[in-house]
């Protein structure tokens, strides 16, 4: 991301000039903050777009797993609830994603709740911009995994016509939102056009400085 700034100085305002430019390099916080808004715009736009920060669309989703009511205990926790036959009750959602299901357009990658793209946040200070999210399963979106059973010897979650599936493991495809590259630890790798707005707006908040100094 190697870049140069042109700075004009006259004899008669030079000084001032290099001031104004120390000052603005030695805070950079108001630049970073401005730098974490443009990534958080691009991190959502693959989400609409359902494409990694690089172009390449995400794996598609097959199906959906289908809501279901929640039962609360009186003590505390909840679980799937269930008619007085035993199936399941599914809320309003569920029935109509078992009906996208069955038609074959189950809807977009990450794009259930909405929860993981709204969970993204960016953080600035002096020193950068740390954009990132509190989710457990996040790492597991961003890269890729497998899920099997903790406690019990099978997962059991509903299917796509609302029928539980019982497996021993569930295969999660990578979906990246976040310009990092699979690692130990992950390393960040912005697309040249992200890389080219990150400098654009350095650039511009040093030679703004600069420039008001008449």
């Amino acid at each position: 991301m190697a870049s140069s700034i042109k700075v004009d100085i006259d004899g008669s305002i030079g000084s001032a000039k290099l001031k104004a430019f120390d000052s603005a390099v030695g805070d950079m916080q108001p630049v970073f903050d401005i730098v974490g808004n443009k990534l958080l715009n691009r991190i959502r736009l693959c989400f609409k777009l359902g494409v990694d920060p690089w172009g390449s669309p995400w794996q598609a989703i097959k199906w959906r797993a289908p809501s279901v009511k929640q039962a609360s205990g009186k003590y505390g926790g909840t679980w799937d609830k269930r008619k007085k036959d035993g199936s399941l009750d599914y809320t309003d959602n569920g029935r109509k994603q078992m009906q996208s299901n069955a038609s074959g357009k189950p809807g977009q990658p990450l794009r259930d709740t909405g929860r993981l793209q709204r969970s993204i946040s960016a953080l600035a200070d002096g020193n950068g911009v740390t954009i990132g999210t509190n989710l457990v399963q996040a790492r597991l979106q961003q890269f890729g995994g497998t899920i099997v059973p903790k406690r019990a010897k099978v997962l059991a979650f509903p299917g796509p016509d609302g029928e539980m599936i019982f497996t021993k493991k569930v295969t999660i495809k990578a979906r990246p939102y976040l310009p990092l590259r699979r690692g130990t630890p992950p390393a960040v790798d912005l697309p040249p056009s992200w890389s080219l707005l990150v400098t654009q707006a350095i650039k511009q908040h040093i030679k703004s400085a600069v420039d008001a100094v008449v």
